[in-house]
């Protein structure tokens, strides 16, 4: 039974999301400047979502093709502004604050996945408009099932998405990354919430960081041995593992809780040393995030220092435990296998 409480705080959320849709369709609608706009306020919150999806996806498409990326660098360029466009279903989810509760006032619907459902569509809808020898690259994302397994059967490149990674906390992301062989040669990293997004090409060494309209070049910092800085993922801050691998690793201060794709592309702008996650996570949280700490100049892999290698399938749908730091001297690879064991 729903209180009367919760259905008065969602029908507050529904009306701030309804304003917020709005807004967004006055933006894209291509006759706004002739159409009378309040027709659209008798619209349904459901019918209102629908339209400025289909208007973001027609952007998508039109980022993706208008740009006719020609080298690599100017490829991530549009995919940081695809990545950008599919995390404003994402700031109109936390703006009207739903999904705290879980449902609507009707407890049929989750909010937080209708996002993720809008975020989605989007990266999808831009990326199908490239193609590879004529044929468009497979789109596998987070959630891997034996359809996946069909379409990367034979397929050697592919897009590794997560539309939305972590939604309970700041950090929540949303990535891109470009796979070939087992191996990310393009990442993008876009953080809604925080209004920052990453980009790097490893093979080029090629990485920038956005902030607001503010783009930049940056790069891995290696502090020296006493004096490094270390992050821990959400919840493991005072957990015994990393307690031991601060101790192991020379560490002297703690940045603070990270999600892997923040964590790694904090650690590409030079903000702290090392970072350890100590847990699988899903393939596509940490795909574009490994390509961006490695083209800052850091270093991604397994407890044991061998390469992470990507292959969703159903059988093996998670990445490893990994450890990250600013620069290959760094590790020590004994104490970190003895650790994440």
């Amino acid at each position: 039974m729903i209180s009367a409480r919760t259905i008065r705080r969602e029908a507050k959320h529904d009306a701030i999301l309804r304003t917020a849709l709005l807004e967004r369709l006055k933006e894209l609608h291509p006759m706004r400047e002739r159409a009378d706009m309040k027709v659209f306020e008798l619209d349904s919150t459901q019918r209102l979502r629908e339209r400025v999806a289909a208007f973001e996806q027609e952007l998508a498409q039109k980022i993706m093709r208008e740009d006719r990326p020609r080298t690599k660098e100017a490829m991530a360029q549009a995919l940081m502004r695809l990545a950008q466009l599919a995390g404003q279903p994402l700031k109109r989810h936390y703006l009207a604050e739903r999904g705290e509760a879980g449902f609507n006032a009707k407890g049929i619907v989750i909010p937080g996945a209708e996002a993720r459902e809008d975020s989605l569509s989007i990266l999808t809808a831009g990326l199908a408009t490239q193609k590879k020898e004529k044929r468009t690259l497979p789109i596998v994302t987070d959630k891997v099932t034996t359809q996946t397994e069909t379409h990367l059967r034979h397929r050697d490149q592919y897009w590794l998405i997560n539309p939305m990674d972590g939604r309970e906390h700041k950090d929540v992301s949303i990535s891109i990354a470009f796979i070939e062989k087992g191996k990310p040669l393009m990442g993008i990293t876009h953080f809604p919430r925080l209004d920052r997004t990453y980009a790097g090409i490893p093979a080029e060494k090629w990485v920038m960081a956005q902030t607001g309209k503010v783009t930049r070049k940056i790069k891995s910092k290696t502090r020296d041995q006493f004096k490094r800085v270390a992050a821990a993922p959400h919840g493991a801050r005072k957990s015994d593992i990393f307690t031991a691998y601060k101790r192991n690793h020379d560490v002297t201060r703690i940045f603070g809780e990270n999600s892997a794709a923040y964590g790694l592309c904090r650690m590409a702008q030079g903000s702290f040393d090392l970072y350890l996650h100590h847990t699988m996570l899903p393939q596509a949280s940490l795909a574009a995030a490994h390509a961006i700490a490695i083209a800052a100049g850091g270093v991604v892999t397994r407890e044991d220092g061998s390469a992470i290698v990507y292959s969703p399938s159903v059988n093996t749908p998670s990445a490893p435990a990994f450890v990250a730091a600013s620069a290959q001297g760094i590790l020590k690879h004994k104490d970190n296998k003895r650790l994440v064991a």
